[in-house]
């Protein structure tokens, strides 16, 4: 079957590195570490644009890119400014956003009958906060 015009293309080749068949711009939150930030350094290293975001911006200065391909941002997915801003931020550096990776998030460590009600509800609220972020368009 032919790929549609301007479709995403990925594929994995033997080095496990990710290719893809066009440039995209990516906003990629919860980037400090685990998954969001493999996911960045994927997309930096394939030519990728990436706004790379996190509650605490410090934990992206690791991340190694160009400005003119990576932007580090502070979002809180949780505060509907933030990730307006965030949005903005993105629409000012690379003129759109093709891809949202919502992956921000925390870890609960510990035995949930030990927490209380609020750690839990917390990380709940933020995958749900997550989910609301409204792109443009």
């Amino acid at each position: 079957m032919p790929t549609p015009p301007g479709a995403l293309v990925m594929s994995q080749s033997r080095s496990s590195s990710l290719s893809y068949s066009a440039s995209r711009a990516w906003l990629v939150t919860g980037c400090s570490t685990g998954l969001g930030r493999a996911l960045t350094e994927e997309l930096i290293a394939a030519g990728h644009r990436v706004v790379a975001t996190a509650r605490d911006a410090t934990a992206l200065s690791g991340l190694s890119g160009n400005s003119d391909q990576l932007l580090r941002l502070r979002l809180d997915v949780r505060d509907p400014a933030s990730a307006r801003a965030a949005v903005d931020d993105m629409l000012d550096a690379f003129g759109r956003v093709d891809v949202l990776v919502n992956n921000a998030g925390y870890g609960l460590q510990g035995a949930l009958a030990g927490c209380g009600n609020s750690r839990p509800d917390a990380c709940v609220s933020l995958v749900h906060a997550g989910c609301a972020v409204r792109l443009p368009g």
